[in-house]
């Protein structure tokens, strides 16, 4: 687990947290393991496994100008907990990648880079979130992500995304919602239904004057009721 005093460490304020925070480096050199905590930036790029919030862990990624590859997903929030993606560099370079489960279409597992769990909360603040650019499906539905909890989006790209069904970027599900306040959700590439290639919702998505969005297509929801859209002016 890389936390606290290692060196190379930094303090700066974390816009998630509203707080000063010790930044911790993460390099391909270290021995990375699911089970991080805390601030963290990458130094490198860095090839690594899943990262799972999870066990009372809390996550703050700043990408920093480089590029996380997920060997399956790339970041999985589990219920009850929080994390958020950054990229601080001036160049905006950062990247989070991933690649999804060789089994995500049989199984009906989504989501190729993003999983965020009911009652879980992802934040994005910057950075390019993506997949594998090679040509091969690796997620049923949200070909970038599954939301059945929250994700926010207050600048970045998500963009890439591929699914064997629908929802070929995003999937927002049941109770699931999407706060847009900034950034691009791109249009995706997806295997079924007209206008389904960039998201696919049947929770919630909020859209604020400053959001971009290629396409939104709503379906009737099972556990919340009717989906809903709102453009704040």
């Amino acid at each position: 687990m890389l936390t606290g005093n290692v060196e190379g460490s930094r303090t700066a304020r974390c816009e998630a947290c509203q707080e000063m925070a010790e930044w911790i480096p993460m390099s391909s050199e270290a021995n990375m393991s699911e089970a991080v905590n805390g601030h963290i930036y990458l130094k490198e790029d860095v090839d690594g496994p899943q990262i799972l919030v999870q066990e009372g862990r809390n996550v703050c990624l700043d990408l920093n100008g480089h590029s996380y590859t997920g060997r399956t997903r790339a970041i999985y929030v589990y219920s009850g907990h929080k994390a958020a993606i950054f990229d601080t560099s001036a160049e905006k370079t950062g990247k989070l990648i991933g690649r999804g489960w060789e089994n995500a279409v049989s199984s009906g597992f989504a989501g190729s880079t993003l999983l965020v769990e009911a009652d879980a909360e992802l934040s994005i603040y910057g950075g390019t979130i993506t997949r594998i650019s090679e040509d091969v499906v690796s997620a049923k539905n949200g070909g970038i992500g599954i939301i059945t909890g929250r994700l926010n989006i207050y600048d970045g790209v998500l963009t890439g995304g591929r699914a064997e069904a629908d929802g070929g970027s995003l999937y927002v599900r049941y109770n699931g919602s999407l706060y847009m306040y900034g950034g691009r959700v791109d249009d995706g590439v997806a295997g079924a239904s007209i206008n389904t290639s960039c998201i696919l919702a049947n929770g919630r998505v909020y859209l604020s004057g400053d959001a971009s969005v290629a396409k939104i297509r709503f379906v009737a929801a099972t556990n919340s009721g009717a989906p809903k859209i709102t453009n704040w002016l």
